[in-house]
């Protein structure tokens, strides 16, 4: 985050992968980050074209932090600049009021 590293979050459902975002820019708090973040992303948006082309050009999808379920994005969006993390459903509680 600090290093402005890109930033892939896979998780299970979307819920999960916008949690995980948005604890990642919580965890900044109050630096600000220049960081494009998107807490989902879906393989449908218009955006991930835009991600493809910045990662074919320059190996990374750019300072960005996405949230994706769907592991195709990650093999359409993979560079070797991008960090991939894994969110493991069993170590992901929410709680519903």
């Amino acid at each position: 985050m600090l290093t402005e590293t890109p930033l892939i979050i896979v998780g299970d459902d979307p819920s999960e992968c916008s949690h995980a975002v948005l604890i990642m820019l919580s965890i900044l708090a109050p630096m600000r980050t220049n960081a494009d973040y998107r807490p989902y992303l879906t393989l449908y948006e218009s955006d991930v074209k835009e991600f493809q082309a910045r990662s074919k050009k320059s190996g990374s999808i750019g300072n960005s932090i996405i949230g994706v379920s769907n592991p195709f994005l990650v093999s359409y969006l993979g560079g070797e600049g991008n960090a991939v993390l894994h969110m493991d459903r069993a170590h992901f509680s929410e709680k519903k009021y």
